[in-house]
């Protein structure tokens, strides 16, 4: 089931979720440190100001920091703002350097005068129009050739699932944009159903996001085309949250395959089958 999108659910959902939150930990975060820091050092230079905007318990900020970089944080939900504010200052650095707001924050800043944006496990949960506001206020902060390195929920996974995600990829990606339950019917949906073995798997979970608000899923064979009508280059894709099976049975092979996907992972990140076998990528892209 798709939702709509709806503000006050989403800050429900995160304020009841935010400790999950706050202490989550994926590949993305080795993705980030380990390929994409030295790459910004390379080209951008050591001395960088950055922003992790949506920064949630503050633990990829504090990393920045602790690399050398000024780096300030900007988070929305209250109890999130808060976890990040304690951690913040408990590691030693400066109060201004954790912000509560939304993306009207980044007008805290002179325009053109931050090298890095990074904007991790936040796209999916804006509107369409926050979307565009918060791509247009990130080109307003960052230096000309900055870079803004940010994660989408990849929306070809939902391919890969063979449950109620792949009949929500072909009713919203497919059918209703091509008008064929116009031309056919809405019986269409049911036979497509049919076809899927589980297709109300996986059962209702409260702490799943996308059972309970609105997640907006990228596709990542368009993304470079969407960036750049916002004056974004993309570099590079990396993806993430590998699933070498699909979930349905991934159990079954839990224990050969959580060692083997951990070893190899970051390795592949760029390889062409994480279009569809990963959950989530990170974008690499500059400013034009």
């Amino acid at each position: 089931m798709t939702h709509i999108f709806n503000a006050k659910e989403r800050e429900k959902y995160f304020d009841n979720y935010a400790n999950l939150f706050a202490n989550v930990t994926c590949t993305r975060d080795d993705i980030i440190l380990d390929l994409l820091i030295p790459i910004c050092k390379k080209n951008l230079g050591n001395n960088l100001k950055m922003i992790d905007f949506g920064c949630g318990g503050g633990n990829l900020l504090i990393s920045l920091n602790n690399m050398g970089f000024y780096a300030y944080g900007i988070e929305k939900s209250e109890r999130l703002y808060n976890i990040a504010r304690e951690r913040i200052l408990k590691a030693g650095y400066k109060e201004e350097q954790i912000i509560k707001g939304g993306i009207e924050a980044l007008h805290n800043f002179e325009p053109e005068s931050i090298d890095v944006v990074m904007v991790i496990g936040v796209f999916q949960y804006l509107s369409p129009e926050e979307y565009e506001e918060l791509l247009n206020n990130i080109h307003y902060v960052l230096k000309k050739g900055g870079y803004l390195i940010c994660s989408f929920q990849n929306a070809l996974f939902d391919l890969f699932t063979f449950n109620k995600y792949t009949l929500d990829f072909y009713k919203e990606k497919f059918i209703r944009p091509l008008g064929v339950d116009k031309l056919l019917g809405e019986g269409v949906y049911e036979d497509l159903k049919n076809l899927i073995t589980n297709p109300d798997k996986p059962d209702y979970s409260p702490a799943i996001a996308r059972d309970n608000i609105y997640v907006r899923t990228t596709n990542p064979l368009t993304i470079e085309k969407e960036l750049k009508e916002k004056k974004f280059k993309l570099i590079e894709k990396y993806f993430y949250e590998f699933h070498l099976v699909p979930r349905l049975i991934e159990k079954k092979y839990e224990a050969s395959l959580i060692p083997l996907i951990k070893e190899f992972e970051v390795k592949i990140s760029t390889e062409w089958f994480g279009h569809f076998m990963a959950n989530a990528f990170v974008a690499h892209c500059v400013k034009i």
